[in-house]
């Protein structure tokens, strides 16, 4: 992941992950969700995740900074980006489920 200027994060994900994404983000019901890109996919992954699997759990506006310090603390993943990518599976299989 690297750092943009205005306090983003740029994450890499394979073209496959990619896909399944833009099929939710661009279908009626991703757009009922308020999905407007992969970004907004990703990130609402992340917070869901962290919610469930880290209740009680505080959530600063810094997302990225949550993460980090999340694999850290944890240590059940190598990198942030492990992370993420956790989080999106878990909310592709979850849509998945809904269908």
């Amino acid at each position: 992941m690297s750092k943009k200027k205005d306090n983003l994060a740029t994450v890499r994900i394979n073209e496959d992950l990619a896909a399944e994404i833009d099929k939710i983000t661009l279908s009626p019901a991703g757009e009922q969700m308020g999905f407007r890109s992969r970004a907004d996919f990703v990130t609402e992954a992340v917070r869901d995740f962290i919610r469930s699997d880290m209740t009680p759990v505080y959530i600063p506006g810094d997302l990225m900074k949550l993460v980090d310090r999340t694999v850290q603390t944890r240590k059940r993943w190598v990198s942030g980006q492990n992370f993420i990518i956790e989080c999106i599976n878990l909310r592709l299989k979850e849509l998945e489920v809904t269908k």
